[in-house]
């Protein structure tokens, strides 16, 4: 747990003071909005204590946390009943309950009744991603032949065109269940195998998988700071957004490698 806090602590404290910055400069930010949003400084934001946040996509991250918590001592007590039977049941089930009850993968924080929905979420998709690491194992541990090799490849795409497609439409978000099992599918086969081409596994590719921390961190900060202070048409408003999410998360992360970097060396 400290390890895996560790590695969002630093981009997490930076961001949140660029958010806190801009709602004092905004004059949007009086004592009570701080008191309500305070909790969420310290990942608190879905456990019912208020409904106040400064970085909304946190909402994963706090979820995050506590679904660690709970499947963790399960995995160190019993890796292969945790890994192959409750986490697959699980990951099902919860996400079928959740689609038939929300219509979609909830990020609601609302005590529903005494749980947020946001943690149910965070908890269905990491026992996926559980079930996931062990399928992973199986496939790179088997002997595969040339032709066995290139249809995963073929599926682990048409898997990635499918969510990439999914994402970018206006379909339903009933659809969302499917969709992420489908990008299981995915996940599973390419974290399975070094029998690729370089288009996955090269240096550029595991950089924007850094960064992509940081990147999704600032994204609160650059909309509210572009569609509040910048009268901009809405097709100039979204790439700017972007472009300006994209370098903001670059520079966070530069900032924090580079202290990483001084505090290893010393």
């Amino acid at each position: 747990m400290a390890k895996k806090i560790n590695t969002v602590l630093i981009p997490h404290f930076i961001v949140v003071g660029l958010m806190i910055a801009y709602l004092i400069y905004a004059g949007k930010l009086d004592f009570d909005k701080f008191m309500d949003r305070l909790p969420s400084v310290f990942f608190l934001q879905s456990i019912g204590l208020s409904n106040g946040y400064f970085i909304a996509v946190e909402w994963y991250l706090a979820s995050m946390f506590f679904a660690l918590v709970i499947l963790y001592p399960l995995l160190l007590k019993n890796f292969d009943l945790t890994s192959k039977v409750i986490a697959p049941a699980g990951s099902v089930l919860l996400i079928g309950y959740l689609i038939n009850k929300y219509n979609q993968l909830p990020s609601s924080r609302e005590l529903d009744p005494i749980i947020a929905p946001s943690n149910l979420r965070a908890l269905a998709v990491i026992l996926l991603g559980v079930f996931c690491f062990t399928i992973s194992e199986t496939i790179r541990n088997a002997e595969l032949s040339v032709l066995k090799k290139r249809l995963l490849i073929a599926v682990e795409n048409i898997c990635w065109i499918i969510s990439l497609l999914f994402i970018v439409s206006t379909l339903s978000k009933k659809y969302e269940g499917i969709v992420v099992l489908i990008m299981a599918v995915a996940v599973a086969i390419c974290f399975s195998r070094d029998f690729t081409s370089v288009i996955y596994n090269n240096s550029f590719v595991r950089y924007l998988g850094r960064i992509s921390l940081t990147v999704y961190l600032c994204q609160n900060v650059t909309r509210k700071l572009i569609r509040e202070q910048f009268d901009l048409t809405n097709r100039m408003t979204v790439v700017a957004i972007i472009v300006f999410t994209i370098l903001l998360g670059v520079v966070i992360d530069y900032l924090c490698n580079r202290k990483k970097t001084a505090i290893q060396s010393k």
